[in-house]
Order: structure tokens, then sequence, then C-alpha cells
């Protein structure tokens, strides 16, 4: 029998739609539903709306400690529709197992390949909510289902790595503040390590930045956190992160591929405990396996003074990069860069300031600390089971293989393409001060 479950998706249309440009060939075309290989970059544009889809919503809140603006006006304003959905409605977070995902495949403790965590769950409510834009949700609203961007905070920042590391359809991936088991080496311990920020950031008119003394999330954090259930039942017995047979940059170098994204976000100031030096390691990790595939500016990494989550800054120049790569736009908004220096003048330039932080090489040539405590026992992404060193992006498509065997069997569950599931969904569309709801069914 036929299991039959409702979504509800909060659908923010404030502009009009983008109008004059010419579709072009869809860029995934390949029969695995896996488009791992590099090269072209060439966008896909449409008349509708690129979309926005928030774990748990996109940030409205205006900005925090001399920052300006508010991060989800700015993309509505600039022509990017917005669906959020409750995570709690697809997994609760415990270790319940409850919630649509669990309706339709129900955990068992006596059956490994049941187990899925609900960090997973949460990333296939993305992948439902794009199948909906596919089956006909997209027409009717003008958003589009290839444009496609997934972002969240904290723990949904994790959900949201997840999304991007396992659906192919997701073209740029925001993970912020997401700290261990989403974009931070857990294996890199920042502990009492003090960093000079103030020829990157004006911080507090100096420059000292210290670390809490303990490891600020230390592996009993995520291994219980709500419950244990964020993770399947093999992760449960890892006794730390060392025992781990991979850490973050396994999870983020997923979305490694032509006409993918990976655009990672963190804070300072309220951030300290999302190990935030953790989160630039992650970055220099991930960035080889674009590398390998000639996409090195398919990486990008955004860091602010304040916040946990999205600030304004982060949300301007995920539009500006999005809007290059989904339109191919040569103009751009360099209005936010007030914090970091310098500030960019050109394109150029502005992929420069997208792969610098305060631990790149330029501000920590006098603070040994950071790579000092680089962890040597990190697991290599590029190499092998077998130990061979990728080198080509053949040589990826089997390791990236390894990857998703290994993430799903030692962590996060299994992924589930979900083919046939019958699911009614409900879309509250917002525009301007009008809403109303509208409810579909279709089989996915």
């Amino acid at each position: 029998m036929t299991k039959k479950i409702t979504m509800v998706f909060t659908v923010m249309l404030l502009a009009a739609l983008l109008l004059g440009c010419q579709p072009v060939d869809d860029p995934y075309n390949d029969n695995d539903n896996d488009n791992w290989n590099g090269g072209d970059n060439s966008p896909y544009i449409d008349d509708k709306l690129p979309v926005i889809i928030g774990i748990g919503g996109v940030d409205g809140a205006d900005g925090f400690m001399g920052s300006k603006g508010n991060p989800r006006q700015y993309a509505l304003d600039n022509g990017y529709a917005i669906i959020s959905f409750t995570p709690g409605s697809v997994a609760a977070d415990s270790n319940a197992r409850t919630g649509a995902f669990y309706t339709l495949y129900p955990y068992s403790a006596s059956n490994p390949s049941s187990q899925t965590g609900v960090l997973m769950a949460w990333a296939w409510g993305v992948s439902k909510i794009i199948d909906a834009l596919e089956a006909g949700a997209g027409e009717e609203l003008g958003i589009s289902s290839v444009n496609t961007i997934v972002t969240g905070t904290s723990r949904y920042g994790k959900a949201a790595a997840v999304a991007g590391a396992f659906e192919y359809r997701i073209k740029i991936t925001v993970p912020a503040s997401s700290g261990a088991g989403g974009a931070a080496i857990g294996r890199y311990n920042s502990a009492g390590q003090t960093y000079d920020l103030k020829q990157y950031f004006a911080y507090n008119g100096g420059g000292s930045w210290t670390v809490d003394g303990n490891n600020p999330q230390p592996f009993s954090s995520i291994k219980g956190d709500s419950g244990g259930g964020w993770f399947n039942a093999k992760f449960q017995t890892y006794s730390s992160y060392a025992a781990l047979p991979f850490d973050q940059h396994f999870l983020l170098a997923l979305t490694a591929a032509s006409n993918r994204f990976l655009f990672m976000v963190n804070g300072f100031e309220w951030d300290k405990w999302t190990n935030v030096p953790g989160f630039f390691l992650a970055f220099e990790e991930t960035k080889p396996v674009f590398d390998v595939l000639d996409l090195s500016h398919n990486i990008a990494v955004s860091m602010h003074r304040s916040r946990h989550g999205m600030e304004h800054e982060d949300m301007v120049k995920l539009i500006n990069y999005a809007n290059h790569y989904f339109f191919g736009k040569t103009d751009f908004d360099f209005s936010a860069f007030y914090d970091n220096k310098p500030k960019p003048s050109s394109w150029d330039e502005f992929l420069t300031s997208l792969h610098t932080t305060p631990f790149s090489p330029q501000y920590t040539s006098n603070n040994t600390t950071y790579k000092s405590k680089k962890p040597n026992n990190l697991p290599d992404v590029l190499t092998m089971n077998d130990g061979t060193k990728v080198t080509t992006a053949e040589q990826w498509a089997v390791r990236r293989g390894e990857i998703k065997t290994i993430l799903q069997n030692e962590a996060y569950g299994r992924w589930r393409n979900g083919t046939g599931e019958v699911i009614s969904y409900v879309i509250k569309e917002y525009s301007g001060n009008n809403s109303q709801s509208k409810r579909k069914s279709s089989q996915l």
C-alpha cells in the first residue's frame, strides 16, 4: 500500500520575473544523476525566478553590530524567490524517528540500511521541493527548478551541506554557521588559540580574537545532540573525530561538479563555538577537489564579523556570485564589502576575495598557531581506498562513489531518491501583503 504524506512549502515572491533571457541546453544530462565532470559552467537561463530553498527559512533580521541590511529582503529585491519549510514536519529533531520522511521510510534498529539520520532526512525534504517545482509548481509560480540554491543555519546548515552533497539538482550549496557535522573539520581543535584579525577586520578597535579554552564542538556534542538523532546507529559507535574514516571535507567535496557550486558562510563574534578555524580548514581541504576538476572558482568562502547565520554582506556576495553563474551577469554590487580589506573593484578581485579569510597566508605570516594546530591524521579526500592519488576527473568519479558510500554507511544514513512517492503539498504564496494557500497532489 502506498503511503502518502503532506508537506508545506512557504513561497515568497516579491520581485518581478527576469525578462529578456534565452534558454540554453540543460547541463544535467548524465544518466546516473551525478554531474561530476569538470569543465563548462555555461549558465542555464530561463524566464523564471532563481530560488533559494531555506531549511528552516532564510534570515530576515536586520544586520547586527554595524552590519546593514536584511539578507532575505536583499534576495527578494534582486529577483530571487525564497521557499522554506519546517524541518520538524519532515523529521523530528530528536531520536524519535517521526515525521514525513520516516512515515515513508521507517527506521529499523535491526536493519542498518534503513537507519537514515535526521540531517539526511531534512536534506530529502529539499529534494521534494525541487520535485514539486519540476512537477508543475515551478511553472505555476514562475520559479526555476534549475537555478537553485539551498541554505540553512546551524543544524540546518549541516542539513544544507548534506543536501548539496547528495542532491545533484542543487546548483549552489550554502551552509551557514554549520560547525561540526557540517562545514568544519572536527579534528581541528581551536581551543585557547588567539588570532590577530586587525589586517582583515576592524575587530573591536584592535585585532585580538581568542577561542574559548574548551574545544568549541567536542565530538560528544554532535554525537548526542537531539538524542543522537542526527546520525545513524553506526556513527554512535565512534568515540572521537579521530576515529572516523572521514572528516567534513569529504561531505563538502561531493558538491564539486560542473555547474555546481559551494559557497561557505561563517561568522566570528558569535560563532567561536562553531570552530571557525576548522571551518576555514574545511575550505582549504575541499578546494583541491575543485582544482582537479578545473573548477577552482566553483568554491567560495564568506566570513563576517557577527551573527550566527547569514549576514547581509554574505547575501550580497552570494547574489552577485549566483547572478554571474546563473545568468552570465558581469555587473556587480560591491556595497556590502565595508568590512573586508581590500574592497574588490572587479569580478576577478571579487573572486579573489571569496578565497580569502583571516586565516589565509597573507594574514597568518606571523601567526603560527593556526598552521601548527592542523591535525596530522586528517584523511585525504583525494586518495582512493586502494591508495591511488586522484589527479583526473575520471578518477574523481570513482573516489566520489567511495565517499558517498562512506558517509552513508558511517554517519548520515541512506540517501533516498524518492521515485514513486505520493506527496500532497501546500504552497503558501506571499506576494506583497497578499497571501494564499494552494493544495496540490502529485506522484513525485
